[in-house]
């Protein structure tokens, strides 16, 4: 097992971690379950920060994984 870092704040980060997903030889599991709590109001690409990290980055993960997974004759569910 390895753990790699991502910063969902950023799209750019979505982008190459999803790079680097595509060049294993397989993919096991994908939990895609990334959240933040927060009082403050911050702004990350254009959204709060709340949209950017628990829905939209981690929607825009699952989509750039989708090839790589179906490639690998994984059923996704």
């Amino acid at each position: 097992m390895e753990a790699w870092e991502i910063d969902l704040s950023g799209y750019a980060s979505v982008k190459s971690f999803a790079a680097r997903i595509a060049t294993l030889p397989r993919v096991d599991a994908l939990v895609a379950n990334a959240s933040i709590a927060t009082n403050d109001r911050e702004v990350f690409e254009g959204h709060e920060s709340t949209i950017t990290i628990n829905v939209i980055s981690t929607m825009l993960l699952v989509l750039l994984l989708l090839p790589t997974m179906r490639g690998l004759g994984l059923a996704l569910f």
